[in-house]
């Protein structure tokens, strides 16, 4: 019984640390949006959107991508659609980079054109 009892306590302890670090971590205009995936696309386009409160002074977004074979043509479209970084990366060019823009509210883009590509990608954008 003492032993049920005490795991039980346990169990709600870790609950309760996940709970009160995840809600710590979460603040008004810091509302993260990311992702992650291995990829093996012939010809084609994904995107991912992060909507930026009036709250944020900045916008950032990581992009780590590797390609294996083919390329990857990326771009950050702001909310006014102005194309406010973009690249390409092939085999042997892997991204690994972390960028910043004065935040606009409103909805950013990561738009990632496949031309025969296989690889991997993470990203991830938060406004603070």
């Amino acid at each position: 019984m003492k032993r049920g009892l005490m795991a039980g306590l346990a169990c709600l302890l870790i609950v309760l640390v996940v709970l009160l670090v995840v809600g710590c971590s979460v603040q008004a205009g810091w509302v993260p949006s990311r992702g992650r995936a291995n990829f093996a696309v012939g010809m084609g386009q994904r995107q991912f959107t992060y909507v930026a409160g009036k709250d944020a002074a900045v916008v950032r977004l990581h992009l780590e991508l590797r390609v294996t074979k083919g390329a990857v043509a990326y771009e950050l479209v702001d909310p006014t659609g102005a194309v406010r970084w973009e690249g390409q990366s092939v085999p042997g060019e892997d991204v690994l980079s972390l960028v910043d823009y004065p935040s606009i509210p409103g909805r950013w883009t990561l738009r990632m054109g496949f031309e025969g590509a296989k690889g991997y990608y993470a990203y991830g954008f938060v406004g603070q």
